[in-house]
């Protein structure tokens, strides 16, 4: 696939939202068709998978995708760049895009002529990688130089998973070399080595050791792989259940708020009819959350002045006892100006008793009965111990009537002293003249 069509399809990629995975061995691409690839890379980010194995787009073709991937910096996740005839010298565009994007996680360059000096180049950007998990290097003519800098990559990355170097010139160094820093390293979980090395026979125990090494060191390194990925997945578990209860709360906490101000309404409406107000209009919920405890003091104390003032209780009291002794509720003075009629009428009525009585104990003296001052004073007594209060009153209407009783008394005996006794037989005496 030439001209036209890479132009037509590349025309549709830099529009394509869609599509994820790229397929495109052995179209016999070329260098110059992989400079529009690399920018389709610059503008789309959904693709993940880019496969141009077998074909042809040389270190040049590779410095024009890198071009592209150093802008893109994140979104395709595979390259498959196996026999494309790519040489040591294309490694340094791959190695400076390598510390940038975050999403490459597969780069197999197989069949290709990287060698040892590829692989020193690699090295750099290798052991700055962050998201490169796979790395394939079949048969790329790597020696043991480039075996002891891969060693160094597994030793010092810590990120690095697989790594595949079959059918490659790998002796009892290079073995050396991977054994040691796979024993180190307990993140790469798969190493794939050719197995039939070509060594001397009295080296030949010492190869089956360093490969006995590497499998065991892998199954270690496996079992560690998925103790973490199982505690990785309880960890987002655990982080999805808080934050799933977190949310419910948030929730819970949202409803309780819209029940308060629900119940907040209907009191302020229930308050507002029983005071024959106006309704109130509904409060919105950030206007109650605003308002904070000073807007319910004010809320309150406008209540409590809109109440009608209670009677004072010491006046309702006093009423309630004059209820009780009888009198009507009007003013003092009323009561008192009653008081003092009803006293003078007792009085009236007293002093008449008094004065028929004085009459009698005129007639009493002429017999020697008690004297009338004597009964006054007794009548006085008599009268202060019952009216309490109005003692003083009745004891000066006494005395006069008693001045006015003695001033008869005397004129009366003069009279009785110039007319004709009676003795104790009725008979009557005649007065000495």
């Amino acid at each position: 696939m030439i001209g036209v069509f890479c132009l037509l399809l590349v025309a549709a990629l830099k529009t394509n939202t869609h599509l994820t995975e790229l397929f495109l061995g052995n179209n016999r691409l070329i260098a110059d068709d992989m400079v529009h690839l690399g920018n389709v890379l610059k503008l789309n980010t959904t693709l993940q998978v880019l496969d141009l194995r077998d074909n042809m787009i040389q270190d040049d073709g590779v410095r024009f995708l890198c071009e592209g991937l150093l802008e893109q910096q994140s979104g395709l996740c595979s390259l498959v760049l196996w026999n494309n005839r790519i040489t040591p010298q294309g490694m340094h565009a791959v190695a400076a895009v390598l510390p940038f994007h975050a999403s490459l996680e597969t780069l197999n360059l197989g069949s290709n002529r990287i060698e040892s000096s590829g692989c020193q180049l690699l090295k750099p950007g290798m052991l700055v990688s962050k998201s490169l998990l796979r790395l394939g290097l079949v048969n790329c003519k790597v020696t043991c130089e480039g075996a002891i800098a891969l060693a160094e990559v597994i030793g010092d990355n810590t990120i690095l998973e697989r790594l595949d170097i079959r059918d490659n010139d790998i002796r009892v160094a290079g073995l050396m070399a991977l054994a040691l820093a796979h024993r180190v390293s307990h993140h790469l979980v798969r190493l794939d080595i050719k197995r039939n090395v070509r060594v001397d026979q009295r080296d030949a125990d010492m190869v089956k050791n360093f490969f006995k090494d590497i499998e065991r060191y892998s199954q270690r390194n496996k079992m560690e792989h998925e103790e973490r990925e199982a505690r990785r997945i309880v960890l987002k578990r655990q982080q999805e259940l808080e934050d799933q209860k977190k949310q419910e709360e948030e929730q819970h906490e949202a409803e309780r708020r819209s029940e308060a101000l629900a119940a907040l309404s209907t009191a302020l409406h229930a308050q507002a009819l029983a005071e024959g107000q106006g309704l109130p209009t509904m409060p919105r919920l950030d206007e109650a959350e605003e308002e904070g405890e000073n807007g319910d003091a004010d809320r309150d104390q406008n209540l409590l002045l809109d109440r009608p003032q209670p009677v004072d209780e010491e006046l309702d009291n006093e009423d309630a006892v004059e209820n009780k002794e009888g009198y009507e509720i009007i003013d003092e003075n009323e009561v008192v100006q009653q008081d003092d009629v009803r006293t003078c009428d007792e009085l009236e009525t007293e002093n008449a008793d008094i004065q028929s009585e004085s009459t009698q104990n005129d007639l009493t003296n002429h017999v020697g009965g008690p004297s009338l001052s004597d009964d006054l004073g007794m009548y006085s007594l008599a009268e202060s111990s019952v009216n309490g209060g109005n003692a003083v009153t009745v004891t000066d209407t006494e005395a006069r009537n008693t001045e006015s009783s003695k001033h008869s008394a005397l004129v009366e005996d003069d009279d009785v002293d110039q007319s004709p006794g009676i003795d104790s037989n009725g008979d009557n005496v005649q007065a000495n003249s």
